[in-house]
């Protein structure tokens, strides 16, 4: 059995909706601006506008190589500040977009089904949170190119207004000072010396 990190890409970061009109414009896409550096997720009411951040992640995991087994996926992100008055979870879904630098056009590019989540008054501040990836979540480590991911709050996954309370749920993570990591565990072919035959490297 092997375990590899992987070190988030530097270049990680999220989209930005806002709307004073409602919050279904801002979840459609309204306003978008890439914001390289702010590093949040949020989905929240602060009067008078509804706001949703949806962070993106990429990974070079090529050197898995295709013939690697893959067995079990760990995602380390580094959270760095917790906003939270209406509770909600952070949750992982996949992730389509462009493969380098974020567009506004990749507001979209992102999944629903959720591989795994943590609630957010269990995030734990100033430290790596472990979220251990279910099956639909390993499948899509792609190991001969870049794996990519994206965090949401719960409420945009849902489509829950968080008007009237006026609640919100932000979380910050760390940048290239602390890199969202992929711990990945597996087994690779291997040719056992003197044999004919290939066995597994366990």
């Amino acid at each position: 059995m092997a375990q590899s990190t992987f070190n988030a890409l530097s270049n990680d970061t999220d989209i930005l909706s806002s709307s004073i009109i409602s919050w279904a414009l801002a979840r459609v896409g309204s306003s978008l601006s890439v914001e390289s550096g702010i590093n949040q997720i949020k989905a929240g009411y602060n009067n008078p506008e509804w706001v949703i951040r949806r962070f993106f992640c990429r990974w070079d995991t090529s050197a898995l190589t295709s013939l690697a087994t893959i067995t079990a996926v760990d995602l380390k992100i580094y959270v760095s500040a917790v906003v939270s008055t209406g509770g909600g979870a952070l949750q992982i879904v996949s992730s389509t977009a462009t493969d380098g630098v974020l567009q506004t056009s990749d507001w979209d590019n992102l999944g629903s089904t959720v591989f795994a989540t943590i609630d957010i008054s269990s995030l734990s501040v100033g430290a790596y949170n472990t979220f251990s990836l279910d099956a639909n979540g390993i499948a899509q480590i792609n190991k001969t190119g870049n794996t990519k991911l994206a965090f949401r709050i719960s409420q945009d996954i849902s489509n829950t207004d968080p008007n009237p309370n006026e609640s919100n749920a932000t979380i910050r993570v760390s940048g290239s000072a602390s890199p969202q990591q992929l711990v990945i565990t597996y087994t690779v072919p291997v040719v056992s010396s003197g044999a004919s035959f290939i066995e597994n490297f366990v």
